[in-house]
């Protein structure tokens, strides 16, 4: 989407816009029967989602391996990918933000951005707000469970200063599938994530760039093992009967 079809899928849905004006002719038990629909799709969805898990990547084979006390069977991994997962851990600090299984702290952060090609983008900062407000939140009328004890992100929820240009850290499972990369696509190989990463050359659009991200000005074989250990990262391919289409449909 251009510059020019974003704007106008923006001012669509101002106020003003034929979306928010044909959803405002409706009575309101209609409306609720659209957002019930909307919802139990969302929640179909979500269930849908928590099947496609991915394993069973070189890296989990070296895992395996370490574990069972085969340290010396390196033949999940290249040397290549083995350098490049010791720069990850040591050198590059990546864990401090891509850890544990997943590979994500699925925490927030303000990695130093520029304003991109799509304009400014506030980041965590105003989508507290929206999260806070939406009827689809898990303390609202849609939710299965609005109790403080599976709600408790919600409820400390808070806007704070710091919020802004923080997004949320990404898994890196299948990333080499996953591209263009970061919050707007702007980066569209792993070189250009890696590049970034090296140099850290660009003007945070807005807050401060988080002090533990510095500069690692790597070598072409460092940037080379980086992205061989990324690639290993990618699981085996899904089970077939996910992909297939019900009988039913």
């Amino acid at each position: 989407v251009d510059r020019r079809q974003r704007q106008m899928c923006i001012r669509d849905r101002t106020p003003e816009g034929p979306e928010n004006r044909a959803w405002n002719s409706l009575n309101k038990t209609d409306q609720e029967t659209v957002n019930t629909v909307f919802a139990n799709i969302g929640k179909s969805i979500e269930a849908f989602e928590r099947l496609i898990v991915s394993k069973d990547s070189p890296f989990d084979h070296f895992v395996a391996d370490l574990r069972t006390g085969q340290q010396g069977n390196n033949a999940s991994l290249t040397e290549s990918a083995v350098r490049g997962l010791k720069l990850f851990i040591d050198r590059g600090q990546c864990t401090l933000c891509h850890a544990g299984p997943n590979l994500t702290d699925l925490e927030f952060h303000n990695i130093g951005l520029d304003r991109g090609v799509i304009g400014l983008d506030t980041g965590r900062f105003e989508a507290v707000k929206k999260v806070k407000r939406d009827p689809f939140n898990g303390l609202g009328a849609f939710s299965d469970d609005r109790s403080i004890e599976s709600n408790k992100s919600l409820f400390f929820l808070a806007q704070k200063p710091n919020n802004l240009g923080e997004f949320k850290t990404p898994t890196l499972r299948n990333i080499a599938r996953t591209g263009p990369y970061m919050h707007d696509g702007r980066f569209e190989t792993l070189q250009d994530v890696v590049h970034f990463y090296s140099e850290l050359d660009q003007t945070p659009a807005l807050g401060h760039r988080e002090e533990t991200l510095q500069p690692l000005a790597l070598t072409e074989d460092e940037t080379n093992d980086l992205i061989e250990f990324l690639k290993s990262l990618t699981g085996k391919p899904l089970d077939p009967s996910l992909l297939s289409k019900p009988s039913s449909l």
